[in-house]
């Protein structure tokens, strides 16, 4: 890098005289055919000189460019590494792992629309490998159908399998279904792929949370009937239209359970209510 003493030694000078000479020798009169070709030289030459200024500019252009954009990634890289000193950088492997499910309030949500990945996933490889590999993380699912009507593909019918067997693995689940209101016949399609993909985890489960309408109970009641018992089950939440004998069934099958909580009674159940 050349100073700006040195820049103007490695320049040529231009031959032109200052302003107040060329001023002077305006007010003398008439010049000389000499001094005129002496002139056309000097401009000639200044010319020549102008070209090589603008040469030296436009490398100095580049060379400006070159360092802003290594400005710049050296601002980018003061940036990143200052990020390692950040707190959470410091946290134990169990401790991430504990924020990440916290962070979930609604667990995995699976439903007919598309559902997008948990942000922590795409921090970084180290947050990404800590989640995926944390079962604790991914044990609460929620299968959210609560009068969606919009279409998706059957991807997340794959994905809930996935969720099951390679993320929460053997843990314990934390179910909650939400079926309320009318739905489209491929979205009625993928929620009793979904149905089927969590009853046959049912000894996994350790809660279970049931929300549906009256156009939905007779389907569910399908499978609920279907499956023989809860041994994990400890807490039970109906709220909705589920019949008291559905409630019945689930109660019956599950020698475990600590916690029963019913929000709303059906009509069923409330003429099976004898006053005394």
């Amino acid at each position: 890098m050349l100073c700006t003493t040195c820049l103007t030694k490695t320049l040529p000078h231009h031959p032109l005289q200052s302003k107040e000479h060329i001023l002077e020798t305006l007010r003398e009169g008439i010049l000389s055919s000499s001094d005129i070709c002496d002139i056309h030289k000097n401009i000639s030459d200044a010319r020549d000189i102008l070209k090589a200024y603008d040469k030296e500019i436009r490398q100095l252009e580049r060379t400006l460019a070159v360092i802003r954009s290594m400005a710049g990634d050296l601002k980018e890289r003061i940036k990143e590494t200052f990020f390692l000193l950040s707190p959470v950088r410091r946290l134990p492997n169990e401790i991430l792992g504990e924020i990440f499910k916290f962070s979930m309030s609604s667990g995995s949500v699976f439903s007919c629309t598309k559902q997008p990945s948990p942000s922590f996933l795409t921090v970084c490889l180290r947050w990404r490998t800590i989640a995926l590999s944390t079962p604790s993380v991914w044990q609460s699912i929620t299968l959210d159908y609560s009068g969606i009507t919009r279409t998706h593909s059957h991807q997340n019918i794959a994905a809930l399998d996935h969720h099951l067997s390679k993320l929460s693995k053997s843990s314990l689940l934390d179910v909650n279904i939400n079926q309320c209101g009318p739905l489209e016949s491929r979205c009625i399609e993928i929620l009793n792929a979904h149905v089927n993909s969590i009853a046959e985890q049912s000894s996994r489960w350790v809660s279970l949370s049931l929300r549906m309408d009256l156009e939905s109970v007779t389907a569910q009641n399908e499978w609920l009937s279907v499956i023989e018992n809860f041994p994990n089950l400890r807490s039970l939440c109906i709220s909705g239209s589920v019949p008291f004998s559905t409630t019945s069934a689930i109660l019956k099958r599950s020698p475990t359970l600590t916690d029963l909580t019913v929000t709303s009674f059906s009509n069923e159940a409330a003429n099976g209510v004898q006053c005394s």
